[in-house]
């Protein structure tokens, strides 16, 4: 199940959607039936990643809720602020920007998987949704923190940040 899931996030980098959809559904069919409460929700939430890049962000956002219950339930504050950052990206891609920052902001507060690097892509986010909700300033604000990050490790990331940047100052 662990392998499943693991592939599913591998799958959704490589931009196969339906594939990583159904890894996930089966990793997460494995856990539930060997009732593995934690597993179940790190399978959740790998599920609920890979139908939000398939573009099916109201079940993402179904599987996400659940995860974060189970976290909160088993007090994995980690995970926890994982999930939220999740949700936050599932809200965006569903155009609700008001609860997309909510959760952004929640991510931030509990602190995130990923140390760093997944901190600079939860202000990314953050950013991004500030500025569809007309916050330019604080969307800049999260972008330069971000930015200093990507570039700090050497991320990839940092372009992208570096082009949201260069949008907001040619507005």
């Amino acid at each position: 199940a662990s392998a499943l899931c693991n592939l599913s996030r591998i799958h959704v980098k490589l931009g196969r959607l339906d594939s990583a959809v159904d890894l996930a559904g089966q990793g997460l069919a494995i856990y539930d039936r060997l009732g593995m409460t934690l597993r179940v929700a790190n399978a959740r939430l790998a599920l609920g990643i890979a139908l939000n890049a398939a573009g099916r962000s109201g079940e993402a956002l179904e599987q996400l809720h659940e995860a974060l219950r189970l976290f909160q339930d088993n007090r994995q504050r980690l995970w926890e602020g994982t999930a939220n950052f999740r949700i936050a990206e599932a809200h965006f891609a569903g155009g609700q920007y008001a609860l997309a920052a909510r959760h952004a902001e929640q991510a931030l507060a509990l602190r995130v998987i990923g140390g760093d690097w997944m901190r600079a892509n939860v202000l990314t986010t953050l950013g991004q949704t500030l500025e569809r909700l007309g916050q330019t300033d604080r969307a800049r604000a999260c972008w330069r923190e971000a930015l200093a990050e990507h570039e700090r490790s050497g991320a990839a990331e940092a372009e992208q940040v570096r082009a949201f940047l260069r949008c907001t100052a040619a507005a």
